[in-house]
């Protein structure tokens, strides 16, 4: 997690993190959100 140091990639490893420990649902949704960057 965090290998790339675009704003992008940070924004995502913020974003995981905060969903881990608030929000399941939200954790969920950047897990697709993610996957769908992955496969552009």
């Amino acid at each position: 997690m965090c290998k790339k140091h675009s704003w992008s990639d940070i924004f995502f490893c913020k974003k995981k993190i905060y969903a881990q420990f608030n929000q399941p649902k939200e954790k969920s949704n950047t897990e697709n959100y993610e996957k769908n960057m992955i496969n552009k």
